[in-house]
């Protein structure tokens, strides 16, 4: 469904023609699952056609995108992709000259039938890039981009919110009996909790995991952005995950699109949309 809103989006002022297509598709989260893998790309190759211009799919990881990679190719999948539109894929550590000219080649595929670029979210295709217009009508989100648990960086990152969450809160309790005798809350110890020195009162702490969520969504918006670049652009956004269902994520979604998010009914009856809204808008 194109809707209407009066949202600003990255800093941006848009009008009331802004108009996007949001949707959440549901899946299982059987990622090692060769089943769910084919049913994804059914999926997806019952939208492409209706899609006019480029379509970016982003995958949690290159590790998950190389997996459904080698799987559609090994199946056949992927040729019947490429019939319908080509395909571009980002690899690790790919040079900026290298990027450059996959861009490039998205810019000649819109006069043609269109491409598909694969890509992974936090990697170069998802931050900084403008793919307006016909460069991406459409954004499909695979997964959820959590960051390796077991990470050191991000192991030590929870550590230290979960510490610093603790000695606010053993703060806050001392302020609370403090307020209550009516001492001055100046005169309150900290000296025993080092972290408390440098807490930003302003803003309220969240614990390792409620970071660990937050950081993952954020790498789902900036990923989204990609697809919406102005005020009369337009396209449409595919969630693809279960997860997404969770009040918890819809919160963590950009402020512009929760109030216009909902389940995919049917692929068909979507598919249908996608083409009715399309053509009326490219018309």
């Amino acid at each position: 469904m194109v809707v209407s809103v009066d949202k600003s989006v990255h800093g941006m002022p848009i009008s009331s023609s802004y108009q996007f297509d949001s949707l959440l598709y549901v899946t299982p989260r059987l990622r090692g699952d060769p089943q769910l893998k084919k049913e994804m790309a059914e999926t997806i190759l019952t939208l492409l056609p209706k899609i006019p211009g480029n379509v970016i799919i982003f995958f949690p990881s290159y590790g998950y995108m190389l997996e459904c990679s080698r799987e559609w190719s090994h199946d056949g999948t992927m040729d019947r992709i490429m019939a319908v539109k080509d395909v571009y894929q980002e690899e690790v550590g790919m040079s900026t000259k290298d990027f450059n000219s996959i861009v490039h080649q998205l810019e000649q595929a819109v006069f043609r039938k269109g491409a598909i670029l694969m890509a992974v979210c936090r990697g170069k295709a998802s931050e900084g890039i403008d793919f307006s217009d016909a460069m991406c009508r459409a954004v499909i989100i695979i997964g959820i981009p959590f960051a390796p648990y077991t990470d050191l960086k991000v192991k030590l990152r929870r550590d230290y919110l979960d510490e610093r969450l603790k000695q606010q809160e053993k703060l806050n309790k001392r302020l609370i009996k403090a307020s209550s005798r009516g001492q001055d809350l100046r005169s309150v110890r900290m000296d025993d909790l080092p972290l408390a020195s440098i807490m930003n009162f302003s803003s309220q702490p969240y614990s390792g995991s409620e970071w660990y969520r937050i950081n993952a969504h954020r790498a789902v918006n900036q990923s989204i952005g990609r697809a919406i670049r102005h005020n009369k652009d337009y396209g449409a956004i595919l969630l693809m995950d279960d997860r997404y269902t969770s009040n918890s994520s819809i919160q963590q979604l950009s402020k512009w699109m929760q109030p216009f998010y909902r389940p995919m009914q049917s692929v068909s009856r979507y598919r249908n949309g996608i083409e009715r809204k399309m053509t009326c808008r490219d018309s």
